[in-house]
């Protein structure tokens, strides 16, 4: 039949009278007469199709004998009143005609035929209320039909099919019930009746118990159409009870293990509290359930109905169901209450209590990896930690949470670092240095914003849980941050000579350097220029910006048509000590280091760039732009500095205060870095996009945050620093006083001190400060954070070919092996690998996905196996793609062997184009065999679709899976919110296609 719509509520409220002509009222007659009455004056609920037959006869049997019937068309009940009145000495057979009410006032319907208004309810009618034009025998006279009469012309649906049984009436009555436009699975019945708000139900209930066998009809239909729990869903909607099963379904889920085994002590402590639950709750919607079998007839329906909870909970999504399923959610508990029941529930992914159980055993397996005694014991832990991870992240409670998520895989990560071999101390105070600036560019970036980000949130579930692993790893950080200071104090010596920080050491049997802040223009940016003269350059100096903060706002930058390219490898470059901005900053456009007695006015930068010396031997006439310079309407970037950076000019340089200032700011916000966060950032990449620019970002020192300084003592800047000038991580030392442990002795140089003060003490360790106003952050120090400055060079990608004539090529950011879960011999032999050669490297592996959790005991029937675990991602650099599965990655050939042999794949597959079929399944295994998780990246390149790695032909593509995939609109495979992974629900794959079809 074709499919009918369900009638709008409008007309469910108040149903019109149906149009009759002659024939149809005719056969009303003989129906209506099929008894013998005392009269033969009629009164029929319709309206007349052709005003015309009022007055006209029709013929009609009576008692065998034919009557004729004058019809009578009337307009109200008085005018009804009239008409009887005129013909109420006689009895001649008449058919008055009513269309204004359903029901007469009794003194009326004492005067005509059977007492009471005829309903139209012959065969001819009944379809047509079902959006048909004819109806099967079985329909004309089952119990719907006398269901049907009990509500005068109500319309279940509209269409026009040529004929409907008694199994597709029932479902078109209930999709009116429901208010759906489909009803055809057991999902959407239970959906459907959890989400009844107004409680039609009990209307239902009431309406089928006067009709003798009706709810028995509609059980079987149910049954048969739909499978078993159907008419237990339609027995607890219609009891009012649909939340409670929804508890034992939920409840059917999380213990589908214990329930299959069938046998055992937990399988009798388990069954022995759900039989209780029935039999003490009035009105259960199991009790029809403990039969004969008892037990394991109870057992096999909650696992049916724990495999029907995955697809009814995605109707259940959003915020104005949120109350629903907590009721759902809280009687399942309740359920589980008992201590020793509990623990067989654990792997649920919905429970909330599992949620809280999930939190401490993530805790507790970061505890152990921070109290690992070496390197190979924290190995064993960290596997301990991605397991709790996993399961953490696959419990609903996770799910939308972006900062619980962030914070997991952050702590996952610095659990991971601990794995990792500390960079072991160089052979010369040169050497260290360089190996220790590598280590934070490279690697201590990572550690550095996952230490931010874990810290970030006491009082969320982990509260103060999380804080040995940061303590450990602030251990490992402080300990490298000493080792840096202590050689950089060294070799610059009394007369802080940086000179000897250039050229090149040894590092593990490789020559290694690093670009000092004063060397990095002509180094890295104005070289290119001098070489070809149409190159134009934007200096994009972030003020204050760390490594670390560059790693975070990478991933929108990322984004960009930018590309991060390099000449040879990038090599780590480091501030002037004490990190300030009058320092380093006017280092870096002067292109070497202040003097004493020269201006260090950063308002003076402009005029130091100008007299950059690779700047005056191309005779070029550079434009700085400060603060007020780039400041437009609501932060964004002004119109006239749009024009600059578009503009012909070769040179220009924009400094953004925005970190800078953020840093001065309130301990108590953080503001998450990115192109929207900061408004003048994004305009300005599309400016110099626009003509071509290359953009050197870069920043003239780092920082830290102020998260150590909590609780930490704020120290004396001494009696030399009390009278001139200090900061908040240095203080100048008088003729008597000298450096403590934690920091580093070195001449004032630039810093204007007063007279026989010539040396500053420099604070080292992340906690020390000598100023009591806690802001945001600080910087100032001599810690790697502070001291190594980030310095990428940035190309619009069409500007590759011109580039790679002067060997400058495509060079990634790429994460550290422990960011992915895969380990390398070591952080300097891994960074030449992939820097050394000039020639194009081959991009990060992304994140492998999670080790999964064992999957239930085999049950029955096909179950879905543990919720697919989430690997850690977006990586924090979209480049870092692989060419192939990770390590962890698990092939899953028998799951994607019986769904590509299913009726219903081969069925949809038949939509896609022959040309891409192959490429469809070939990216249905690929998912499969990655846990049902992967970047958009790294999906775009392993099924070469796009190899340019920026996955900007997914999209397309994806259309192609959601065609097959999607069935019903279930979303089988999406993207997620944020764009930047495919996502695959091995739930919904197996429930669709292989438990519901014949795979």
């Amino acid at each position: 039949m074709t499919a009918a719509r369900p009638a709008a509520p409008a007309e469910i409220g108040s149903p019109e009278a149906p149009a009759l002509s002659r024939d149809p009222i005719r056969r009303e007659l003989e129906q209506l007469h099929q008894r013998q009455h005392r009269t033969l004056r009629s009164a029929i609920y319709a309206r007349l199709a052709e005003p015309s037959d009022d007055g006209a006869t029709v013929s009609a049997k009576v008692n065998g004998e034919e009557q004729r019937f004058r019809v009578v068309a009337t307009s109200g009940e008085l005018d009804l009143r009239r008409k009887l009145a005129r013909e109420r000495e006689g009895d001649d057979p008449v058919a008055y005609i009513v269309p204004f009410s359903r029901q007469l006032p009794r003194d009326l319907e004492a005067m005509i035929a059977g007492g009471r208004l005829w309903w139209p309810q012959i065969e001819w009618l009944l379809p047509r209320r079902f959006g048909a034009r004819s109806g099967t025998p079985r329909l004309t006279s089952s119990k719907l039909r006398g269901v049907a009469q009990r509500e005068g012309t109500r319309v279940y649906g509209r269409g026009d099919a040529p004929s409907i049984d008694l199994d597709d009436a029932w479902l078109v009555f209930l999709r009116d019930r429901l208010g759906l436009e489909g009803l055809e699975t057991e999902a959407q019945l239970f959906a459907a009746t959890l989400l009844d708000r107004d409680r039609r139900g009990n209307a239902l209930g009431a309406l089928l118990a006067a009709v003798k066998g009706a709810r028995e009809e509609v059980t079987d239909v149910l049954g048969r159409r739909m499978g078993p729990s159907a008419p237990l869903i339609l027995a607890a909607w219609l009891e009012d009870a649909a939340v409670e099963l929804a508890a034992m379904a939920i409840v059917g889920e999380a213990t589908r293990a214990v329930l299959n085994e069938a046998k055992g002590p937990s399988f009798t402590l388990l069954t022995t509290v759900l039989e209780m639950r029935v039999l003490q709750t009035q009105g259960h919607p199991l009790r029809s359930v403990l039969g004969k079998e008892r037990i394991s007839g109870l057992s096999r329906v909650l696992v049916d109905l724990g495999y029907l909870v995955p697809l009814v909970w995605q109707r259940l999504a959003g915020d104005g169901h949120d109350p629903l399923r907590r009721a759902i959610l809280g009687e399942a508990e309740s359920i589980l209450g008992a201590e020793q029941v509990r623990p067989l529930a654990l792997g649920s992914n919905r429970l909330p209590f599992v949620f809280e159980h999930r939190c401490k055993a993530f805790v507790e397996a970061v505890a152990a990896c921070a109290g690992a005694a070496d390197v190979a014991s924290a190995r064993r832990a960290i596997e301990a930690v991605d397991d709790a991870a996993a399961q953490l992240l696959a419990h609903d409670a996770a799910h939308g949470d972006e900062r619980l998520e962030e914070q997991v895989e952050m702590a996952a990560r610095l659990a991971a670092f601990l794995g990792e071999p500390e960079p072991q101390s160089a052979a010369s105070p040169h050497a260290e240095v360089i190996g220790l600036a590598t280590f934070q560019a490279t690697v201590g970036r990572y550690v550095d914003w996952a230490r931010q980000i874990v810290r970030s949130d006491g009082a969320g579930p982990f509260g103060k849980g999380l804080a040995p692993l940061v303590q450990r790893v602030d251990q490992v950080r402080d300990a490298l941050d000493a080792r840096f200071a202590r050689a950089y104090a060294q070799l610059v010596g009394k007369k802080g000579d940086r000179g000897v920080l250039r050229g090149a050491a040894l590092l593990d049997g490789r020559s290694a350097e690093l670009l000092l802040i004063e060397d990095v223009l002509a180094r890295v940016g104005l070289s290119l220029l001098e070489q070809q003269e149409d190159l134009r350059l934007l200096v994009l100096c972030m003020d204050g910006m760390s490594a670390a903060n560059l790693t975070e706002l990478w991933r929108s930058v990322a984004r960009t048509s930018f590309v991060p390219v390099s000449r040879g490898r990038r090599l780590p470059v480091l501030a002037h000590v004490p990190t300030l901005t009058k320092l380093s900053r006017s280092a870096l456009f002067a292109g070497r280091a202040m003097t004493m007695g020269e201006s260090l006015d950063t308002g003076r930068d402009g005029d130091r760039l100008a007299h950059h010396p690779a700047v005056v031997r191309m005779g070029e006439s550079p434009s700085v732009l400060l603060r007020s310079d780039i400041l437009g309407a609501g932060g964004g970037l002004s119109d006239d500095a749009s024009q600059i950076v578009r503009g012909d000019q070769r040179i220009v340089a924009v400094v953004v205060n925005a970190i800078d200032d953020q840093l001065k700011g309130s301990a108590q916000l953080r503001v998450a870095l990115s192109t929207a966060t900061i408004r003048p950032l994004r305009a300005l990449l599309d400016a110099a996009e626009s003509t071509g620019r290359l953009v050197l970002l870069v920043s003239d020192h780092g920082n830290i945050s102020s998260q150590r300084f909590v609780g930490a003592a704020v120290r004396s800047a001494g009696r030399a620093g009390e009278e001139s000038e200090s900061g908040a991580r240095y203080r100048t030392l008088g003729p008597s006083e000298s450096a403590m442990p934690d920091e580093i002795e070195l001449p004032a140089g630039a810093l204007v001190t007063p007279a026989g003060v010539d040396r500053v003490a420099v604070a080292v360790h992340e906690t020390v400060r000598y100023t009591s106003v806690l802001h945001a952050g600080e910087h100032g120090g001599a810690s790697l954070s502070e001291a190594v400055a980030p310095a990428v060079l940035l190309a619009p990608r069409g500007l590759l070919p011109e580039l790679a004539a002067l060997d400058v090529v495509e060079a990634p950011l790429e994460p550290p092996p422990f960011w992915s879960r895969e380990r390398a011999p070591s952080a300097s032999a891994d960074l030449d690998e992939r820097e050394a050669s000039a020639a194009p490297q081959p991009p990060a592996p992304a994140m492998a996905p999670l080790p999964r959790p064992a999957p239930p005991a085999p049950p029955p029937r096909s179950a879905p196996p543990a919720q697919a675990l989430l690997p850690f991602g977006p990586p924090a650099e979209p480049q870092g793609v692989a060419a192939g599965p990770g390590p962890e990655s698990t092939a899953r050939p028998e799951l994607s062997e019986a769904l590509f042999k299913s009726q219903l794949f081969r069925q949809q597959i038949r939509e896609t184009e022959e040309a891409y079929r192959d490429d469809v399944k070939r990216a249905i295994a690929l998912l499969l065999r990655h846990g049902g998780r992967m970047t958009r990246d790294r999906f775009a390149v392993e099924l070469k679709i796009d190899t340019a790695g920026k996955g900007v032909r997914v999209p397309g593509f994806l259309t192609r899976l959601e065609r097959v995939l999607n069935v019903d609109q279930e979303l089988v495979i999406s993207m997620d919110r944020k764009g930047q992974n495919i996502l695959l629900d091995e739930h919904l794959l197996r429930a669709i296609f292989l438990e519901e079809g014949d795979g």
